[in-house]
């Protein structure tokens, strides 16, 4: 299948061409919406707790807002002048609507680019929610574990969406729409294929409709081959990795005072001191990741993590997005044949756009394609959308 209007959906402005100044100009430029959330803490067996920021009020204008101040005043109940997301949820007739999204790595709600999606899926009627993994969104870490792209965060995702189903967008005909970035794509395209093929799952609370992935590391060992260039080992993981030793620095009494027991409940210990002093991703991985989620080292991990071995099992419509000038997802990790293969699947692939980019010069000349083409019949791919 291919998109019928293609040429006029995104085009790169042509300062930005170049992938690195694109993706890094997006991520300091990139001007949050107006948005307030209220925030939900959901309790796990672990003795941890989720942050799940549902979307109270928004405007969609380019301000900068204080996105701490924001989530106070949300995690508070203050009235913010509009129906709150549980009430708008019981008047509106769209609320069995819902959008799950889930950040990048080490990001969350406060990220302009996901605030910038919440907005525009707000905007077409969605009643929106962001999952934020344990410490990211400025949320709590209570117990010595923190996430993977993988196990526990699937885990924790089916908790969220439980939530979702059973207490915001009650009733049989609700659906729940789950959007991801990056690590959070690759969290999706998992939940999405698990779902599936896993009895765990609970088919009438805990399963996804619909689901959109951007930036997605298909292939994570070959992914992380990109971070071992020079710039993207001295820029991008040194950032990613500072930003995550500072999420552990922040919660450090918890790791102190509990004892870390892994996902299978097997207790293991964790040089602190180490993990402090990380310098790649990799390393964060190494002494936590895999300790907390039983893999024997950070390769078994990556293999197991990635995707593309699980596209074939999904059966749910899932709109893939990627710029195949991405400096950290290279064009290779794209599994054109598997995607092809799978009817459920529609990948759509930028010239430009970078890591999480995609900046537009002029929003009046972009839209949303509105169907795929077939032959010479045109008709809509995804009717919820």
């Amino acid at each position: 299948s291919e998109l019928s209007s293609y040429d006029s959906w995104y085009r790169s402005p042509k300062w930005l061409r170049n992938p690195h100044v694109h993706t890094i100009f997006a991520s300091q430029a990139r001007k949050a919406p107006f948005i307030k959330f209220e925030r939900v803490l959901l309790n796990t067996s672990d003795g941890g707790r989720i942050a799940v920021d549902i979307v109270a009020d928004w405007e969609s204008r380019n301000e900068e807002v204080d996105i701490a101040e924001v989530l106070a005043k949300g995690e508070a109940g203050e009235d913010t002048g509009r129906p709150s997301a549980s009430s708008a949820a019981s008047n509106s007739p769209e609320s069995n609507r819902w959008f799950l999204f889930v950040s990048g790595l080490g990001g969350g709600s406060e990220d302009s680019y996901v605030q910038s999606m919440c907005v525009a899926a707000a905007r077409r009627g969605w009643k929106v929610a962001v999952l934020n993994m344990r410490g990211c969104g400025n949320s709590p870490i209570t117990s010595p574990r923190f996430f993977s792209a993988m196990r526990g965060s699937i885990e924790d995702m089916k908790e969220t969406v439980k939530y979702i189903r059973s207490t915001l967008a009650r009733g049989e005909k609700a659906i729940v729409s789950a959007g991801g970035w990056s690590n959070g794509a690759t969290i999706i395209n998992n939940y999405a294929a698990l779902q599936e093929t896993d009895a765990s799952f609970d088919q009438a609370t805990e399963r996804i409709d619909l689901a959109v992935t951007l930036c997605c590391p298909f292939d994570m060992p070959l992914a992380t081959e990109a971070f071992k260039r020079p710039f993207s080992r001295n820029v991008y993981d040194r950032a990613l990795t500072m930003k995550l030793v500072s999420k552990l620095k922040e919660n450090m009494d918890v790791f102190r005072e509990h004892e870390a027991v892994s996902i299978s409940g097997r207790p293991f210990d964790i040089d602190l001191e180490r993990l402090l002093k990380a310098r790649t991703i990799r390393e964060i991985d190494a002494e936590l990741t895999c300790k907390s989620f039983d893999y024997p080292d950070v390769d078994s991990y990556y293999a197991d993590a990635s995707c593309n071995q699980r596209l074939k099992d999904i059966r749910i419509p899932t709109l893939m997005i990627q710029a195949l000038d991405d400096p950290l997802v290279p064009e290779e990790c794209i599994p054109y044949d598997d995607i092809v293969q799978n009817e459920n699947l529609l990948l759509v692939t930028t010239r430009n756009g970078g890591h999480l980019g995609w900046v537009e010069s002029n929003r009046k000349n972009s839209k949303f394609p509105e169907g795929v083409q077939e032959g010479s019949s045109e008709k809509r791919w995804c009717p919820e959308w």
